[in-house]
């Protein structure tokens, strides 16, 4: 019984790891620009990450790189900017 458990939480984090896109900083001559993503409204930097993060792996992107991340104006909401890239 705990060996079925353990396979199938392998199998599921092999499964996860496998859909999750990385932020890069520099744009490989082996990656396809497949797209740009926006959020708005974090309530942190780290949150609006989070959000592009999310959204890049939804769109099933293999890598984001960020090309915005502030505070617009003086509100306290944080928003960001993403090109979404994938493998040739």
């Amino acid at each position: 019984m705990k060996v079925k458990n353990l396979g199938a939480m392998l199998l599921l984090g092999m499964s996860m790891s496998a859909i999750s896109a990385t932020e890069i900083h520099n744009k490989s001559s082996d990656l396809i620009e497949t797209g740009h993503i926006s959020v708005s409204d974090a309530s942190t930097s780290g949150d609006a990450m989070s959000l592009l993060k999310r959204k890049a792996e939804r769109a099933g992107a293999d890598y984001f790189m960020v090309s915005r991340l502030t505070i617009p104006g003086h509100g306290s909401k944080w928003s960001a900017n993403a090109a979404l890239y994938k493998h040739k």
